[in-house]
């Protein structure tokens, strides 16, 4: 199902990208129809026709197919000579755009990209197609955010798979401006930069914000002294040091092996660690009959409950209910928190260590 509606959004993305392409072509087509219409409506002379009955003869006319007498005015003779070749430059043009189109788009080149990346507004923009990069791409898509990815690598191995998604990609240098120019910065209104090099990421961010001021910028840093730096001197959304968030999970990952608890991820804040943690009740849990409210005063902030392996996701449950057996709970806590809650919900297997 899953597939199915990325398949459908990236069909209605083409779609669009093909109408917006050739709506100036249509508009055209159409108007030169329309005012030939008026103009044998109102002054053609050898016969009386209705307006409908003149479009249908100026539709005609543009492919040659001309029924009517030809007229004695001057004006009306030059209509009956120029609205065709018009028509028929019109027409081809627009074949020969519509065929050039369908060949880049079958085989994602670059022009089909530019097409596509230029019917999107209010879209964000990631440079770097990195492994950062392309999960932040797959978070957004998952959002609902139309994304547009510049890379400098060519033998990224993410291009073809984000592409055959219909996500528009570039192999470009983004600080350059070009790149940022054909994702059509203008319009965008987040850039997220994640390139390998500090300096290469501090310069996309200056060419970016000059190309289009207003845009919001999210930075990546390695140099975690030169983000907090930037953050207070450049008017930059949001910068971070990826190392720097990475460093509670892997910390976790080598100090814990809770059996009992999930720690799914981690916040920094205010120079204090909490982390995100599931875990469901066991059969021995000494958590059993207890109410989340007890879970709540031992320092878990739940954020979702589900009664059972079958129940419905509760997001701010009530905290007097009682817990039972496979009760899945989801929560907010400091690690001595999860240590304790670790060591009630699997008294049998956990080895506790004072954490005060």
């Amino acid at each position: 199902m899953k597939t199915f509606r990325k398949k459908i959004i990236a069909q209605w993305r083409d779609f669009k990208a093909v109408f917006l392409e050739f709506k100036w072509t249509m508009l055209f087509f159409l108007a030169l129809n329309f005012i030939s219409a008026l103009i044998l409506w109102g002054w053609y002379d050898k016969e009386e026709l209705s307006f409908s009955e003149a479009f249908y003869v100026s539709l005609r006319m543009i492919f040659f197919d001309i029924d009517l007498d030809y007229p004695d005015s001057f004006p009306l003779q030059l209509l009956f000579i120029f609205v065709p070749l018009i028509g028929v430059i019109i027409v081809v043009e627009g074949l020969l755009r519509f065929v050039n189109t369908l060949f880049a788009k079958a085989s994602h080149m670059e022009l089909w990209q530019e097409i596509k990346a230029n019917t999107y507004s209010d879209h964000v923009i990631v440079c770097g197609s990195t492994h950062l990069g392309h999960r932040v791409t797959r978070l957004l898509t998952e959002l609902g955010e139309e994304v547009v990815i510049i890379t400098k690598d060519p033998e990224s191995a993410f291009i073809d798979e984000l592409q055959e998604e219909g996500i528009p990609v570039f192999v470009e240098d983004c600080i350059q401006g070009r790149g940022l120019q054909k994702a059509n910065i203008s319009k965008a209104k987040s850039i997220i930069v994640v390139e390998k090099d500090d300096l290469t990421n501090i310069g996309i961010v200056l060419e970016a914000k000059e190309l289009n001021p207003d845009v919001q910028i999210v930075l990546g840093l390695f140099n975690e002294k030169l983000a907090e730096r930037l953050t207070k001197e450049i008017h930059i959304y949001r910068v971070f040091s990826p190392s720097f968030l990475a460093a509670p999970a892997v910390a976790r990952t080598a100090a814990t092996a809770f059996k009992c608890v999930s720690i799914m991820d981690s916040i920094y804040f205010g120079g204090i660690t909490a982390f995100i943690a599931s875990f469901t009740l066991n059969k021995d849990s000494k958590l059993i009959g207890k109410k989340l409210e007890d879970l709540e005063e031992m320092g878990l902030n739940v954020i979702v409950f589900q009664r059972g392996n079958k129940g419905k996701m509760n997001f701010h449950p009530l905290l007097d209910q009682e817990m039972i057996e496979e009760d899945f709970i989801i929560g907010i806590a400091q690690m001595p928190v999860l240590k304790k809650i670790e060591y009630l919900n699997c008294p049998s297997q956990t080895i506790i260590k004072n954490s005060d």
